[in-house]
């Protein structure tokens, strides 16, 4: 048996993959593959409740009491002992949450996987960070029940993903871990779901997949000032993909091969 973790980024596909994952439990447990239930949605954002204390909880789960931080982590626990106890091939689990979790968290979350194996993989896709700011304005942007829509845009001068100090994070605690290009003309078939079947979980090649949900709204455009000024911001988070995908990366914009060029990376 072993463990799979898929560990966002956000904004990478995330809600349609954990919604499509989630909507074919039935068909991936017939394939070996569990995706566990450890509430009534279809992402494992409890984990949060292994790797961190209560009073560093993510604004997602702030509305949490202390006495449900601790059911939290019995509900966690027990979800992987049932799981384990079907004998699957593969247990699945995601959350883009745990790219915040420091290294003792993170080293938490392993010390209990490895209770049931030592067999685990975390596989993370990164964006451009350019990209990744216009779908975050985005997801800001969007009406009815978006808890994030009033916080407004964020300071193009101060915003950066951080890639490099998130990926270290993880290499330095998981002993396998895979790092993919979220670029939709280079993804099998275009789409999060089939590359990451195609890279992560083999098991479910074949699978005839029900897609669940697909966010069909398209990233605003930004200014050419605001792209000079994500550049300059993010100029560490482009280096970092250059060095980690080589050419592939020069694929994603023409802001990202401007900088390219200009800089000489």
């Amino acid at each position: 048996m072993r463990i799979v973790f898929h560990v966002g980024m956000g904004k990478t596909g995330t809600s349609s993959l954990q919604s499509t994952l989630a909507r074919n439990r039935i068909v991936l447990e017939r394939a070996g593959v569990i995706y566990p239930k450890m509430d009534n949605g279809s992402t494992h954002q409890l984990l949060s409740a292994i790797a961190k204390p209560y009073e560093a909880r993510p604004r997602g789960l702030d509305h949490l009491s202390v006495e449900d931080w601790r059911l939290a982590q019995d509900k966690v626990k027990a979800a992987i002992v049932d799981s384990a106890s079907r004998r699957p091939s593969v247990i699945l689990f995601s959350t883009e949450y745990a790219l915040d979790f420091r290294e003792d968290g993170q080293q938490l979350l392993r010390t209990l996987f490895e209770v049931f194996t030592h067999d685990i993989s975390v596989v993370v896709w990164l964006r451009d960070p350019i990209d990744y700011y216009r779908s975050f304005i985005n997801q800001r942007a969007k009406p009815v029940g978006n808890p994030s829509r009033d916080r407004g845009a964020p300071d193009p001068r101060k915003f950066s993903p951080g890639l490099r100090k998130r990926v270290n994070r993880l290499r330095s605690v998981w002993p396998s871990v895979s790092i993919n290009l979220y670029d939709r003309k280079q993804m099998i078939e275009g789409n999060i779901i089939s590359d990451f079947v195609y890279r992560a979980l083999p098991e479910a090649r074949g699978i005839d997949f029900t897609i669940h949900h697909r966010n069909a709204d398209p990233a605003p455009p930004i200014s050419d000032e605001c792209r000079a000024t994500l550049c300059a911001s993010c100029q560490d988070d482009i280096a970092f993909l250059f060095e980690t995908f080589g050419n592939a990366f020069t694929h994603t914009g023409m802001s990202v091969v401007q900088l390219h060029s200009d800089r000489g990376y």
